[in-house]
């Protein structure tokens, strides 16, 4: 009886093992049909996933045939796709393929982007369009390192200062204190010391009647001249653990003075 038992039971046994690798193998049949369906729906929108899923149907499915159908269908899709960049035939549009397709069929879209972005900023007025289009502080400093002195590098400056200060305003931020006004004049411009007595790279943005940056270096100090007016300023460090300032100034003539400090309290 024992011995009968026991080999019922190891039928029992093998059957439910049987049971589960049909259900199993049914799964992957299903999510087959499915990913080779959508593969025919698959548009040139980067948010697209299906290619990632069949990348991975492929890798761990148990039927060959089934994975190496669906690598060849992969291999059509981003073949498709890299035409359809190629006709596009923009830096945005590469990137889009680029984020759409698996990394092993990227090709050669990286050079083709390098290709048009020299192209399009390879002269003062192409990268000037480029940079204002774009609109980031990224972008007008990339049109000042390549024309220091272009026709837009003041107008760059200024955008610089200008997105810096709404960012900082818009941000947490901690108040600025007033200046010290050391000296007054009836001129139309105010000449401002600034110390920085922290450890860290200091930038102040100036934005107003003029907008100016200053830089200093830790425990630099230097000067700044602007026109009289009614100021925006930024000011923060190279720390990201500290935290940007920013406040309202208004410029009246004469001298000012300024020190910045970090506090541990």
């Amino acid at each position: 009886m024992l011995i009968k038992s026991l080999f019922w039971g190891g039928i029992c046994l093998g059957g439910a093992l049987i049971l589960d690798d049909y259900a199993e193998n049914k799964k992957e049949e299903k999510e087959y049909q499915v990913l080779m369906q959508k593969s025919h729906m698959i548009t040139f929108d980067a948010k697209n996933k299906t290619l990632d899923k069949m990348q991975d149907f492929a890798a761990f499915a148990k039927d060959k045939k089934q994975s190496d159908e669906i690598e060849n269908r992969i291999k059509i899709v981003c073949d498709s796709l890299y035409k359809i960049a190629e006709n596009k035939g923009t830096s945005k549009d590469w990137l889009t393929y680029i984020k759409i397709v698996p990394q092993e069929y990227h090709k050669d879209a990286f050079e083709k982007i390098e290709k048009l972005e020299a192209k399009a900023w390879n002269t003062d007025s192409k990268a000037w369009k480029q940079a204002s289009t774009a609109n980031t502080v990224s972008s007008y400093e990339k049109y000042l390192s390549m024309y220091p002195r272009g026709k837009h590098a003041k107008g760059a400056e200024k955008r610089i200062v200008d997105i810096g200060i709404a960012n900082a305003f818009s941000g947490e931020h901690g108040s600025l204190p007033q200046m010290d006004r050391v000296s007054s004049s009836q001129g139309s411009k105010s000449l401002i010391k600034v110390d920085n007595n922290t450890g860290y790279t200091l930038t102040l943005l100036y934005s107003g009647t003029d907008s100016k940056r200053l830089v200093l270096a830790p425990q630099e100090s230097d000067f700044i001249s602007l026109n009289n007016g009614t100021y925006q300023i930024a000011a923060f460090v190279s720390a990201s653990n500290v935290r940007s300032y920013a406040g309202t100034e208004q410029l009246l003539g004469g001298e000012y003075s300024v020190s910045y400090y970090i506090s541990s309290y």
